[in-house]
């Protein structure tokens, strides 16, 4: 294939993705986060790229495809199901931010300013 029809390949994936998971959102609207990996385990097992038994409710650990098919599960359910956990947020004191702004400035002047700058600062934390 050339990189033109590749291209054109994976967009279409994504595309199809896409589709399958709005219209998975709409099927598990309502239901738990849970029930929702319950309801795609089997599937997902059982999809020809995997073929992974399922043990009790969970895929076999010891099925040659099993981390292949709980990655994909996982990512699945993470683009149809969110998970509602959320990352506290942390208060940011007046002097840091300062510092932070200025050395923000000061990095601008050069290029790959934001990689100079997490470099200066792990720099300056390992110090």
């Amino acid at each position: 294939m050339s990189i033109k029809s590749n291209v054109t390949a994976a967009i279409d994936a994504a595309n199809a993705y896409d589709t399958a998971t709005a219209a998975l959102r709409k099927d598990c609207k309502g239901m738990e986060r849970e029930a929702v990996r319950e309801a795609m385990l089997p599937a997902v097992a059982a999809h020809p790229k995997y073929k992974v038994e399922v043990v009790d409710g969970k895929l076999n650990p010891e099925s040659p495809k099993y981390e292949a098919a709980r990655r994909f599960l996982l990512r699945l359910l993470n683009d149809v199901c969110p998970s509602s956990e959320t990352k506290e947020e942390v208060a940011i004191p007046a002097a840091i931010l300062k510092a932070a702004k200025e050395l923000a400035l000061l990095c601008s002047e050069y290029e790959g300013a934001k990689s100079l700058a997490s470099k200066a600062l792990a720099t300056a934390f390992a110090k």
